[in-house]
């Protein structure tokens, strides 16, 4: 039975909770939940086999963290950023995980070394033409990012850094998934690893600034070039209602 919270309503089991938080939280990450997408409850609720009282607060508490937004009327969508501040967290990210690539590097132990030269080879060795490709190559970048910065153990600046890479993450997945495979990135992440087993903090927190700045510009060619194709009417509009 669920207990009575202190404003006597009742409160749902917190794993639940977290439970939907984690999951939709994936969707919009992996880009399963498109940028301006409306999550209507009805579908969740089906899709979880929950009731909307849980679904509401995981609404809740994705919103107060920034993933979702909530639009009077419509009710809550996929958090959405203009190009401007897609811009403005490039130009953040390129700070953070510059400064965060340096202190990493000082930082490092032989373990961490390892691990992220274990994620740069395992998508060195993928075949761009297999199946599923895409999807398990941006996994990996993600982590790759992930796991560097980690290696810093400062706990403020990886919430950061982490806060900042999931504002893009969506945009990041769909600029790959049009531009298809290009060498540029997996190039620059092989330069940043090997200057990371170097010990070359300057030259990790270059590479890394430098890299943030390279997949910003594609990013935003390709969202520039959508719009003035939507505004001549070449490019249908996605749907802005998630589907059962």
């Amino acid at each position: 039975m669920n207990e009575l919270s202190a404003e006597g309503t009742t409160a749902f089991p917190t794993s639940v909770v977290a439970m939907l938080c984690v999951e939709i939280k994936k969707s919009i990450l992996t880009g399963k939940y498109k940028p301006g997408l409306v999550l209507r409850q009805e579908d969740l609720a089906q899709q979880y086999d929950v009731s909307r009282v849980p679904l509401r607060e995981a609404f809740s508490k994705l919103e107060a963290e920034g993933y979702l937004t909530l639009r009077p009327r419509r009710g809550y969508a996929v958090s959405s950023l203009n190009p401007d501040e897609i811009s403005e967290v490039f130009d953040l990210r390129m700070l953070i995980e510059s400064h965060a690539g340096q202190i990493a590097t000082k930082n490092r132990t032989e373990e961490d070394v390892a691990e992220v030269l274990a994620i740069v080879e395992t998508m060195d060795a993928m075949d761009p033409a297999t199946e599923g490709y895409h999807d398990r190559w941006c996994d990996l970048n993600r982590q790759f990012h992930a796991r560097l910065i980690r290696s810093c153990r400062r706990p403020r600046l990886l919430k950061l850094s982490q806060q900042l890479r999931d504002a893009v993450e969506p945009y990041i997945r769909l600029e790959s998934s049009m531009t298809g495979y290009s060498a540029e990135p997996d190039s620059d992440h092989k330069e940043i690893v090997a200057a990371f087993a170097e010990g070359n903090a300057e030259l990790v927190g270059a590479l890394s600034a430098a890299h943030c700045g390279r997949t910003a510009a594609r990013l935003l060619k390709v969202i520039r070039e959508n719009e003035a194709a939507e505004a001549a009417g070449k490019v249908e509009r996605p749907a802005r209602k998630s589907r059962s």
